[in-house]
């Protein structure tokens, strides 16, 4: 019996260690299987991470796209302020040149007309004259 006693504990010894190992196996798989699992979400966020990284560059071009178009924008836009206070400048010359030559055309037209009835007088003298000389 007592033979069968230590058998039976080695067998139950056996099975305790076997319960153990199965145990530990079981813990090995599942840390092994969140392994696999962290792995997977790890991947994930590495192709997560590009596609925002390409976003990203595609971004900052835009960006500079957009900032070089503002400074040609700006650019033009001094340059026509320079242009239209040039073609400001050149009415304002032209007014005068323009108020000028009217003033003096008034006063040409005035010279004329004065010219015209002095000639005008003189004829009619002259004629009164040569009318009474030969009468």
């Amino acid at each position: 019996m007592e033979k069968i006693q230590v058998e039976k504990q080695q067998i139950v010894h056996q099975w305790k260690q076997s319960v153990a190992s199965l145990g530990k196996q079981d813990n090995v798989l599942k840390y092994e299987d969140d392994a696999s699992t962290l792995n997977m979400d790890i991947s994930a966020c590495k192709k997560s991470v590009r596609k925002e990284l390409e976003r990203n560059e595609q971004l900052v071009l835009q960006l500079e796209f957009k900032e070089a178009e503002i400074i040609r924008g700006k650019t033009e836009m001094r340059k026509t302020l320079e242009r239209q206070a040039d073609l400001e400048e050149n009415i304002t010359v032209l007014d005068k040149t323009v108020e000028i030559n009217e003033q003096e055309l008034k006063n040409l037209n005035d010279n004329k007309v004065l010219k015209e009835k002095n000639w005008k007088q003189k004829t009619e003298h002259f004629k009164s004259y040569m009318h009474t000389k030969n009468s």
